[in-house]
């Protein structure tokens, strides 16, 4: 549409921009091309009314960039003080972005890290699952409420939620270190080795998860490999910090 305008072939326009408009009936930009070339073809009744959508749709856009810019600028505020300790601040700020946008992901994730780390496990987990609800396709939620689960000894749930984070991100090695923390809890040794030996090949590595490692291999007979996993671990903790 945008080229046959520019090629004064303003009724070609019309009709290329009409259907676009169509698909994306919330594109201020589409609406905007498509009153130009409407009052190109002498449609100024047309024009009129697309251009009036331009403006609203454009209004919008500015609106939503407005409030994004400042929820943007309190979750910075709130985790510059989670990130220097002072936690209940960090926690009351966040609560009044809530207050105001109660439908903010981001915020009910912060939030949880917050009460997680204020050693409140079971408020951290509301929280986060009520922003893995607002929005699921967020990676960072899904695993949050997997690690809380696992680490409250609920590993049928935390596998669950961690199976989640690792669909929506299967370079996620940290995720399949926990998937193989929560199959050792479940007495799937089979399935924590294979989710250890994911997560040491994307990167994952650390203590808890060579020992975990370690004692699944040791459960399945396949002692060679349980003591080079051993051996790892030891390496990992005589490290120096």
């Amino acid at each position: 549409g945008s080229l046959l305008l520019e090629a004064n072939r303003a009724a070609e326009a019309v009709e290329q921009l009409s259907r676009a408009a169509a698909l994306m009936p919330n594109s201020s930009d589409v609406y905007y091309k498509l009153g130009v070339a409407q009052r190109a073809t002498g449609d100024a009744e047309g024009a009129r009314q697309s251009l009036t959508r331009f403006q609203e749709l454009k209004a919008r856009e500015e609106e939503r960039e407005r409030l994004d810019l400042q929820v943007g600028t309190a979750l910075n505020e709130a985790q510059s003080l989670a990130s220097a300790n002072k936690l209940r601040e960090a926690l009351q700020a966040v609560d009044t972005l809530l207050a105001g946008h109660p439908g903010e992901a981001r915020g009910h994730t912060l939030r949880a890290k917050i009460l997680y780390s204020m050693g409140q496990p079971e408020s951290a987990l509301t929280a986060v699952s009520r922003a893995r609800q607002l929005d699921p396709a967020q990676i960072e939620p899904n695993f949050l409420e997997g690690m809380f689960l696992l680490q409250m000894n609920r590993p049928t749930e935390a596998r669950t939620a961690l199976l989640r984070a690792v669909s929506l991100d299967p370079s996620l090695g940290e995720g399949h270190a926990l998937l193989g923390g929560a199959a050792a809890k479940l007495n799937d040794p089979e399935e924590a080795v294979t989710h250890f030996a994911r997560a040491l090949e994307l990167g994952a590595d650390s203590p808890s998860l060579r020992l975990g490692y370690a004692a699944a291999l040791e459960s399945l007979g396949r002692l060679e490999e349980s003591a080079e996993q051993d051996a790892a671990y030891r390496r990992l903790v005589q490290r120096p910090q």
